[in-house]
Parts: C-alpha cells; sequence; structure tokens
C-alpha cells in the first residue's frame, strides 16, 4: 500500500511461500501517482515454472479414459482452502496439498478392469504421505492407497504404483491426502486385480498381507502388524494372513516382508509358495525384552545407587512387560529387582563405544 508523505511514498510487498511446493508466488502491484492504473492484469508467476493459480471450481471434462494420463489438475471438485494448481517442470500440476485434502475426478472409465494405479509425485517431507483411491465420494469404498516418501524435493518427480482392488465400468475417483504431496498426473492399468490370494488347502481362502480383511494390502494393515510384533496390541483381525514367510511364527520378519509388498520390491509373500501350517495362536503373556544399560558413572549408579535403572525398570513393568537387564556388572539398591548393566566410573565415550560388540555378543545374542 502507499501513504503520502509530502513528495515521498512508502511502499511496502509481501512474499509468501508454502513447504510444498518449493516456490512461491509473486505478485506485481502498480502505483501510479496522479495518473491511471492499467487494464490489463498481472499474473502471478511461479519462479522456475509456468504460473500458478488459485484453483477453479470444476477444471476438467466430464469423462475420461481410466488407462490415460489423468492431469491432477484436471479434477472436476475440489475440496482444499491451500491447494493451488502449480508448475511441474513439463506442464502442472496441483501443491500446497494437506492432511484431508481431496481432489475428484467424473466419469472415470474402467471398462473391463483396472488392478494398478500410478502417480507422478512429488515430495521433500520424511514422514510418507498416504493417497487412497476411493469410489464415489471421499468416504466411498477405497480401491487402494499410495504411499509417497520423499523423492528428493518438491520438484523432484517420481513415479510410483501400487496394486488396487479390481474396478469395472464407469465410476467417479477421489484422491483423499494424508499430508503433504505434489501430484502432477495418474493413470490406471489394465488388469483385474494381481494381490496374492492364495488358497492353503480346504477351507476359507487367505489373503496373506491383509490383516484387517478390507481386501486391500496397504499401510493399515503394516500398521497393526507392527504393532502386534511390538506387543503393543494382542489381536489381528485375520491373524491367520499374517505368518507372511509361512514359518509358522509372527515377527519382524513378517513385518519387513510386508512393508518391501506395498512398496513393490516383492509381489508375492512366500508364504504362498509353502504347505498351510497351523493358524498362528496369539498370547496375551508378553515376551521377555532383554535390555544392556550402558553408559558411565550415572549407569554404573556412582552418586545415586541404581541411578535410571531403577525408573528404566519400573516403567517396562509398568507398561506389561517383563525385563531381563544384561550385563557383566551388577550392582543397586534392593528396590532394584535385576542389577546387570554395563556402567563403567570415569569411562569416556570412546572406550564405551569400542566394547558395545563385544558386550551385545556376550549378553543379547
Amino acid at each position: 500500500m502507499g501513504m503520502k508523505m509530502g513528495k515521498m511514498y512508502e511502499v511496502a510487498t509481501t512474499v509468501e511461500g508454502y513447504q510444498s511446493s518449493g516456490s512461491a508466488d509473486v505478485y506485481k502491484n502498480v502505483i501510479t501517482i496522479g495518473g491511471s492504473i492499467p487494464n490489463d492484469p498481472i499474473d502471478p508467476v511461479e519462479p522456475g515454472g509456468p504460473g500458478g493459480s488459485t484453483m477453479p471450481e470444476n477444471n476438467g471434462p466430464n469423462s475420461r479414459d481410466a488407462f490415460s494420463i489423468i492431469e491432477a489438475e484436471g479434477y472436476n471438485a475440489y475440496s482444499s482452502s491451500s491447494m493451488e494448481i502449480i508448475g511441474t517442470g513439463s506442464g502442472e500440476g496441483i501443491g500446497y496439498i494437506e492432511s484431508g485434502n481431496t481432489l475428484t475426478f467424473k466419469n472415470i472409465n474402467f471398462g473391463s478392469g483396472a488392478s494398478k494405479f500410478t502417480a507422478n509425485v512429488a515430495s521433500d517431507v520424511d514422514n510418507p504421505t498416504t493417497i487412497d483411491i476411493r469410489i464415489g465420494s471421499s468416504t466411498g469404498t477405497r480401491i487402494g492407497s499410495l504411499q509417497v516418501g520423499s523423492t528428493g524435493g518438491w520438484n523432484d518427480y517420481t513415479e510410483l504404483s501400487t496394486n488396487i482392488t479390481s474396478v469395472t465400468g464407469v465410476n467417479d475417483i477421489v484422491l483423499v491426502f494424508s499430508g503433504p504431496v505434489n501430484i502432477d498426473w495418474f493413470t490406471f492399468t489394465k488388469g483385474s486385480g494381481s494381490d496374492p490370494v492364495p488358497t492353503v488347502g480346504p477351507g476359507p481362502v487367505i489373503k496373506f498381507g491383509d490383516l484387517n480383511g478390507d481386501g486391500i494390502i496397504d499401510s493399515m494393515d503394516a500398521a497393526l502388524l507392527n504393532r502386534y510384533v511390538m506387543e503393543i496390541s494382542t489381536s489381528i483381525p485375520k491373524i491367520d494372513a499374517a505368518d507372511l514367510n509361512g514359518d509358522g511364527l509372527i515377527n519382524s520378519m513378517d513385518a519387513t516382508l510386508l512393508s518391501r509388498y506395498i512398496l513393490e520390491v516383492i509381489d508375492k509373500f512366500p508364504a504362498e509358495d509353502k504347505a498351510p501350517v497351523p493358524t498362528p495362536t496369539p498370547t496375551s503373556e508378553p515376551r521377555e525384552v532383554k535390555i544392556m544399560p550402558l553408559g558411565d558413572s550415572i549407569t554404573d549408579g556412582f552418586n545415586v545407587p541404581g541411578g535410571y535403572r531403577i525408573k528404566l525398570w519400573d516403567l517396562i513393568v509398568s507398561n506389561g512387560y517383563k525385563v531381563d537387564f544384561v550385563g557383566s556388572q551388577s550392582n543397586g539398591p534392593a528396590q532394584l529387582p535385576d542389577k546387570d548393566h554395563e556402567g563403567y566410573s570415569g569411562w569416556r565415550t570412546g572406550q564405551i563405544s569400542e566394547r558395545i560388540n563385544g558386550w551385545m555378543q556376550q549378553n543379547l545374542i
């Protein structure tokens, strides 16, 4: 704005940016003293790419082929107060996306069926954003989910894919975002579905990896398995689908296999090629956790007998775990049930770090 101060004018401008696109919209304000304002508007300019703009209400055609490239900016409806059309280097896309935002694409023709979803996306956040692909509405049937981690930067676009539940005919597609991501375009691949659905002998079909029974293998199943392995929960809705390597156990090896499947590093689970084994039975009895307290005088309890080991023990036990402190040293007050540790008063960090591997071999492996 301008403030008249004799023959002086004070002019202020503001440039705002947002982390999810890595760029800013710059607006030029023209101030004319004693003249007229030009009629031609000044469009916002995005450095390094085509101009960004606010979101029109309806920007796409009434129908499209699911197997063609569908530009993100060609949406039919959206729900957001932050999303904008941005430059992607090769064209335009959608950025400034936040958790809960949606994009709707109407009358997508899947013909006789689609089995995979692929999107060209960019991100610069460590925590992955999930893009749910839903039918009809933002709360409609979820046919798949795509996880997007950091691609190296907001302008570093990468094609990522995920399997989906087979969908046919003409449907409205709604993309529901769990967090920030830039999306350039997406498309679908023809097919009737390729998620593993093995039969393990007489009885019901087991879909390995589908732990919540919704027909889709995604990050929600991974969360269920991780909570079970870490003993945060003691049950899984589809426990017979969790033993992914077929060894009769449900542990971190199965969690690793599930993550690799979701990321499309593998396309099937080892359990599919093995003879059926008895359904693993969950137990409410917590497993024992081995912990090696190590350090210098604080761990040794030089000033306070037992030191932090007392509170650590109480915290673990109060959360329902069994605990076994291990180490070649042993001291502490009577209130500390397990006095083992590797604490050495007066030792330096280097002295401790060079011995850690040896202690681990002796006590934890």
